[in-house]
């Protein structure tokens, strides 16, 4: 049977072409087509408007005594523990990442904000480091800590955790850059005065 819904001299219109695959699945394996509808209706009722490849959310809603519908996290105490080492921007971005798997889209604009203001207070620490150590403080009060309650009064510790290996080796590999870039200035001002 040959597909007659497709104008190949005509601009590709991506919704008549997943209408005319889908139409064409249907006919053609109409038992099979069931099957894919129940197992995946997300997909399969999916309009072109719709993001099937966006991250689930927590149901927030409903408060369960075990983490069986929690989203994998990163765990909030141990990320405010590394930002001793790595900065707060690594902090915010984790906490960031954590709102949006929660989808609480009121603290996911506020990560936003403390992501920027540690990104601009990072820049700022770098000439004057008492500053970065102060708004760390602030930080881990006014952002982490609500995290990690908000996290322990909706799932406990029984939640799904994210693992540490890609942030932990990416902030690190920034963390060595930073430093090389110093370590090569400072030769390259030594050498100058010579």
């Amino acid at each position: 049977m040959a597909m007659r819904c497709i104008d190949p001299t005509a601009p590709v219109d991506w919704h008549a072409l997943h209408q005319c695959y889908a139409g064409y699945l249907r006919f053609l394996l109409p038992d099979a087509a069931g099957a894919l509808r129940a197992r995946y209706p997300s997909i399969w009722n999916a309009g072109m408007d719709q993001n099937i490849y966006k991250p689930t959310q927590a149901n927030l809603e409903e408060t369960p005594a075990t983490g069986a519908n929690a989203p994998a996290l990163w765990n909030p105490d141990a990320v405010g523990n590394w930002c001793l080492l790595f900065s707060p921007v690594f902090g915010a971005t984790l906490s960031l990442k954590n709102w949006i798997a929660i989808g609480d889209q009121q603290q996911i604009a506020s990560a936003k904000g403390w992501l920027i203001a540690s990104i601009v207070v990072f820049v700022l620490g770098l000439f004057f480091p008492p500053f970065m150590l102060i708004y760390l403080i602030v930080w881990y009060l006014a952002a982490n800590r609500p995290q990690a309650k908000f996290i322990q009064q909706q799932w406990g510790k029984a939640y799904p955790r994210k693992s540490w290996g890609a942030p932990l080796g990416i902030a690190f590999g920034i963390l060595v850059s930073i430093w090389m870039a110093f370590f090569g200035l400072a030769l390259l001002l030594g050498a100058a005065h010579w």
